[in-house]
């Protein structure tokens, strides 16, 4: 991974290795903020691999899923939503960084479907334990 990191002069730079989207969170929320975290990791903490990202996402995804299990909506919203800006970095990152692996793909796929699914049965089980109590 011979990348020469002075390339990148502003957060400006990354967008050229985002992927085009129509959505107006993605377009105006997530990739800007993601855009400025992936400039932070390239030019502060460029030893990090895209796969310890993707970890980070999925912490904060159980975080959230924890809280959303014990109610607390708006603290588990604020881990959601770093857990997906976290998965547009990893992205960012990986491209970037020309430091895409398979098996990085498959962790990252896997780590979203994960983060999603434990979020959904949180809410779920925390308003079907409102119900019984």
């Amino acid at each position: 991974m011979n990348i020469n990191y002075n390339n990148f002069n502003s957060p400006e730079d990354l967008k050229k290795f985002s992927r085009r989207s129509s959505t107006l969170f993605t377009k105006y929320l997530y990739l800007p903020l993601a855009i400025k975290i992936t400039f932070f990791f390239i030019k502060k903490i460029n030893f990090i691999r895209p796969y310890q990202i993707s970890l980070l996402g999925l912490f904060f995804g159980l975080i959230a899923a924890y809280n959303f299990f014990n109610t607390n909506y708006y603290i588990g919203s604020i881990f959601f939503f770093i857990s997906i800006t976290f998965d547009f970095v990893d992205g960012l990152y990986a491209r970037a960084t020309n430091d895409q692996t398979t098996t990085g793909i498959i962790f990252d796929m896997l780590s979203d479907i994960l983060v999603v699914l434990l979020n959904s049965l949180a809410l779920i089980a925390s308003h079907l334990n409102d119900q019984i109590y």
